[in-house]
């Protein structure tokens, strides 16, 4: 088991190198990460602002804030972060000092002649205007203490407090709660709801299943009144894990909820479709009603659960005789991965939730899981040994698989997937955004980025899976190895650009130098690349030279319009505008780095002749899929289908062909097994129990 010291050490290794590749400050670094980890648990959405702001005296200080909309919570965010290689603690007055900054700062601003005493460009300018501009819309702050030290005093409950009748809490994630929150195998830190104790009820259930199911299903009423306290006390962190940052709630209520709700309180339960639900754990009472629930998720229903709790704050309704429905499935911890994501993805099938928005639970994820685990990097010269890169489809992934390990056999680990070559999935998302020409998208934030990767793989997976063969797999790991030595070009020119715009310059360079590629119809040799894991000096010396031509135009563009290079960086305008001066930039690429280049069609041959054999792995795995169901079930299953008219009589004869080869007549033809399989699939799809 990995303990606490060992954490931090890796924790701390990853900060430092983030701060490298990333090319910012640790304490930048320190924010982002555990910022992401924030957005990832629900606790805060993704449109998070960093700002870092210090006040001259240092008594006022806010590191980045959310404002959560349809809770009315504007979240301020605050650090304390120390670069030491051992842990350090946080007492209850260290505490108390960082909350009171951000409190002062909150205070302050709630004044008209504040935002306008500080220059538009300070970091505090643009949030300060915020709360003054928004008081109204102010219901709650809460501020949270973000630190790397480890809080020693044993606190129950944090205490609230009061500024011109908003309310203020207070929130903090040291190091041992990220610690417990990351061996959780990358979950959300799981909420423990004691109905009894913290609201003074037990919740109806009719128990639904079978004696001898893997789960336990139930039928349940819970009251409006109930779910809005849920609600106001959770948010977002009851949203199921792939689906809450959609379900941010923009819009606000509902209307035909709302109306509902106002009009005809009692007809709720008839005209809701209800919510549905799963939990790792529960606890029954002595009447067989629910107690106690363990990790509750809402995968279908968060419009009503927060309709309900905007109903009963901006309106005040009264939701005492509003009843709704609740499918609660409480699922073994060992088959959350597999079970909820379902439950997610058919749950939420008639609402306007698309794939992308279910993207963390894509096959996409798996596919280079499996790819990084099996491929070995081919054995660099002069070396003996060959490494494998490492894919993280789940956070803490990387560090929880070495936790099971002897110290010896983590060496051994860490000498076959290296740190270097970790890839979390939303880096590899930024990097392959990039080589797309879309460094405006890239340089808005992890979880930004990830999105917008997810709407076009989802396409290009539905429209064929096979595309992402082994080579996909080595030409994205050639791609990372092409961001990770721009990175380190532009670490080693930071005298030259500016430390605030280097990571920007990155993003620009690499989308640059593949845009003038593709308008040339060309490529750089990434199997090459792929096979060096490395890149040659002419790569070396063009990437420098458009380094140089990105810094400078980000500089000259940035003082013309009066915009930062970070709010500039972010906008499509930049983009295209520089897109403009490339087309008639002729000697950026220079002719040694063009004689080094493929054509597309040389590429497009490479990338065919490997969605043949990702397409024959497939047809081998389908068959052994199909093969191993049984000559019975083939018969049940065409029964199902005929007897609820889901099947034709035309897909019942090719589910006979499957009962006569395995009856030892025949064997399913080449363009037969696909046709099989979907309609395996759809039968599945409508309630068939395989």
């Amino acid at each position: 088991m990995v303990t606490i010291d060992e954490y931090y050490e890796d924790f701390i290794n990853k900060i430092m190198l983030g701060a490298d590749t990333n090319l910012t400050f640790t304490q930048s670094q320190f924010f982002d990460t555990c910022i992401n980890f924030l957005v990832e648990d629900g606790i805060i959405g993704d449109e998070y602002i960093y700002t870092e702001y210090i006040s001259a005296d240092k008594m006022q200080r806010v590191d980045g804030y959310y404002f959560e909309e349809n809770r009315n919570i504007l979240n301020l965010i605050v650090v304390d972060f120390e670069n030491t290689r051992t842990i350090e603690s946080i007492n209850k007055s260290d505490m108390a000092s960082s909350f009171k900054k951000a409190e002062r700062f909150f205070k302050k601003s709630l004044k008209k002649d504040f935002y306008p005493s500080l220059e538009e460009t300070n970091e505090g300018y643009g949030l300060a205007k915020f709360i003054y501009s928004n008081l109204s819309e102010i219901s709650e702050v809460n501020i949270i203490l973000l630190t790397n030290k480890i809080l020693k005093t044993t606190i129950k409950k944090l205490e609230t407090n009061e500024i011109d009748g908003i309310g203020i809490t207070y929130d903090i994630w040291d190091i041992e709660r990220f610690f417990k929150a990351e061996l959780s195998r990358g979950e959300t830190e799981a909420i423990e709801i004691d109905f009894l104790n913290e609201f003074n009820v037990s919740i109806p259930a009719l128990k639904a299943n079978f004696s001898d199911s893997v789960y336990s299903s139930y039928l349940c009423v819970v009251s409006g009144d109930i779910l809005a306290k849920l609600y106001e006390k959770y948010g977002a962190r009851l949203l199921e894990a792939n689906i809450r940052s959609f379900l941010q709630f923009k819009s606000g209520i509902n209307k035909g909820i709302r109306k509902t709700i106002k009009e005809s309180p009692d007809m709720f339960f008839a005209y809701n479709n209800g919510i549905t639900a799963t939990a790792d754990g529960i606890e029954i009472g002595d009447r067989g009603e629910i107690v106690k629930l363990k990790n509750l998720q809402i995968v279908n229903g968060g419009q009503t659960t927060a309709s309900l709790y905007t109903s009963k704050k901006n309106d005040k309704s009264d939701l005492s005789k509003i009843f709704v429905q609740m499918k609660l499935s409480v699922i073994p911890e060992e088959q959350i991965h597999e079970v909820v994501p379902n439950i997610s993805k058919y749950a939420n099938s008639q609402n306007k939730v698309s794939d992308s928005d279910l993207f963390a639970n894509h096959p996409f994820h798996r596919r280079m899981e499996e790819k990084s685990r099996r491929i070995l990097t081919p054995r660099k010269q002069g070396e003996l040994k060959q490494t494998k890169w490492y894919y993280e489809r789940a956070r803490g992934q990387y560090l929880e698989e070495q936790s099971k390990l002897t110290e010896a056999k983590k060496r051994e680990f860490k000498e076959l997937y290296p740190k270097s070559q970790l890839i979390a999935k939303t880096d590899l998302a930024k990097v392959l955004v990039l080589f797309e020409h879309h460094p405006y998208k890239a340089v808005q934030g992890a979880q930004i980025v990830f999105k917008f990767f997810a709407e076009s793989i989802v396409k290009e997976w539905e429209n064929n899976e096979s595309e992402f063969s082994d080579i996909f797999y080595q030409f994205a790991i050639a791609k990372m190895i092409i961001f990770k030595t721009v990175q380190q070009i532009v670490a080693s020119k930071k005298d030259e650009i500016r430390g605030q715009d280097r990571a920007i310059i990155v993003a620009y360079t690499i989308s640059s130098i593949f845009y003038l590629l593709d308008r040339r119809k060309q490529s750089v040799d990434f199997e090459q690349i792929w096979k060096t894991q490395s890149l040659d000096e002419v790569f070396l010396q063009q990437i420098y030279k458009v380094i140089y031509y990105v810094n400078e135009y980000m500089l000259n563009q940035t003082s013309k319009n009066g915009m930062t290079v970070l709010s500039y960086s972010k906008t499509i305008r930049c983009w295209n505008d520089l897109q403009a001066i490339l087309v008639g930039a002729n000697n950026l690429l220079s002719e040694s780095f063009i004689d080094t280049l493929l054509d597309k069609s040389e590429v497009q041959t490479q990338i065919k002749d490997s969605k043949k054999e990702q397409a024959l792995e497939l047809e081998i795995k389908m068959q052994k899929k199909l093969f191993g169901i049984s000559k019975q079930k083939y018969e049940e299953m065409k029964k199902f289908g005929l007897d609820n008219e889901i099947i034709s009589q035309n897909d019942a004869s090719f589910i006979d062909v499957m009962i006569k080869s395995l009856s030892g007549r025949g064997a399913p033809s080449e363009k037969q097994i696909p046709h099989i399989a979907k309609i395996v699939i759809k039968l599945i799809d409508e309630g068939f129990e395989l």
